[in-house]
């Protein structure tokens, strides 16, 4: 059974899958940085047209045979591809449309103070359940906030290093804590 043949017998209103389908396979060939996604919709249309050819066409028992046994194995493709995106955290990534940037807010001290910070929020445990890492915290808050941080590692040798380790969370505490007295002075 030929199934550039299955492809070229679909009716007008198939038309659009078969494009979309060749659409998948030019950009599964060309693109490889998206390929775990091309390669995904590539087999899931690829399984719609043959089960929509296999309902409509009378076939012999062996070419319905080949079908579903095709089928088969671009449904177990499928599950092999949903197990790997799932299990090494590349749904969103493979997944997501192009990033792009929509928050206005930018951070505006320090990358010694960005780094503080964030090692603090790491450290509390309170970002995730305490399962983020190191690296998703600083590329998520960097995005955020406008800031990119290479070496975050190294900015935080430093502040361990200092006399004063916790010089910018004890200056959030003082500030937030002058803001409420003043508040309740009112």
């Amino acid at each position: 059974m030929d199934i550039i043949k299955i492809l070229n017998e679909f009716s007008q209103n198939e038309q659009e899958d078969q494009k979309m389908f060749r659409k998948w396979l030019v950009e599964y060939c060309t693109n490889p940085k998206h390929a775990v996604a091309t390669l995904f919709r590539l087999l899931k249309s690829y399984e719609m047209i043959l089960s929509v050819y296999l309902e409509k066409h009378d076939l012999a028992p062996a070419d319905r045979q080949y079908i579903g046994n095709a089928l088969e194995i671009i449904r177990i493709e499928l599950e092999i591809i949903r197990f790997r995106i799932h299990n090494i955290n590349l749904t969103k990534e493979v997944f997501a449309k192009p990033h792009k940037r929509t928050s206005q807010l930018k951070w505006t001290g320090n990358m010694v103070d960005f780094v503080e910070l964030l090692y603090a929020l790491h450290a509390v445990g309170y970002i995730n359940g305490g399962q983020a890492t190191l690296a998703e915290l600083f590329r998520e808050m960097g995005e955020s906030f406008d800031i990119d941080v290479k070496d975050y590692s190294s900015y935080f040798r430093n502040i361990k290093n200092r006399a004063e380790r916790t010089k910018f969370l004890d200056e959030l505490r003082r500030v937030l804590t002058e803001k409420m007295d003043k508040m309740d002075e009112k």
